[in-house]
């Protein structure tokens, strides 16, 4: 794996989730191609350099179109961690992977974190290897600022419960959503104005985002 010099956006973004170790989570909200993952291997080596946790303990969750970027990385540089990568795959699977055991592990990363958006048995595992850790990453070039509302459980996840203030996605609806159509009752629900505006703002203080392609508001 060659290591290739970070690009301007790589390292705000790096600068940007070393300022948020103490708060436990953060989210990378960058377009496709844009070297999401180096930008993510980076803040892992300067956390095993200076947050004293040297022999940390990974897990990558990621798809399987991108596990090979994350062997490569742990056959080559992953040296005095304990390091896991998984496919989230592997999560749906009837033989699950640490199933009826307890793992621990310091930092988890979510490769492609759009892909846990639904309230499924997938997402209550991930969640399970989730507690304990010090650290939480998503990645995803999903527009998370513009589907707020479909992105509860998995901001839930990383934040354990603190960004919208509620585990239940009930209670959250019923306070900042409405119905697209009241009419339906299955209808699409989506953020009140008021509270999608908050909410941005407060996401911008978790979330790194860009997207060369559009003016992100």
């Amino acid at each position: 794996m060659e290591v290739e010099p970070l690009l301007p956006h790589q390292v705000d973004a790096v600068r940007f989730m070393m300022k948020g170790w103490e708060r436990g989570w953060s989210v990378l909200v960058h377009q496709m191609r844009s070297r999401k993952t180096s930008t993510v291997l980076t803040f892992l080596e300067w956390a095993r350099m200076t947050r004293g946790i040297e022999g940390m303990r990974v897990l990558v969750v990621a798809p399987p179109k991108v596990l090979p970027v994350w062997e490569e990385w742990r056959a080559r540089y992953a040296v005095g961690r304990r390091v896991t990568v998984l496919s989230s795959g592997a999560l749906s699977s009837s033989n699950v992977p640490f199933e009826g055991k307890s793992p621990r592990f310091d930092v988890l990363v979510v490769d492609e974190l759009h892909q846990f958006r639904a309230y499924s048995n997938r997402f209550k595992r991930l969640r399970k290897l989730a507690e304990g850790t010090a650290y939480r990453m998503g990645m995803t070039g999903t527009p998370i600022d513009k589907q707020l509302e479909e992105f509860f459980y998995p901001l839930t996840l990383l934040s354990e419960g603190s960004f919208f203030g509620t585990r239940s996605r009930t209670d959250f609806r019923r306070v900042y959503c409405e119905k697209i159509n009241p009419h339906l009752t299955h209808s699409p629900w989506k953020m009140k104005y008021e509270a999608e505006e908050a909410f941005v703002g407060e996401l911008r203080k978790v979330a790194h985002f860009y997207d060369d392609r559009v003016k992100i508001r």
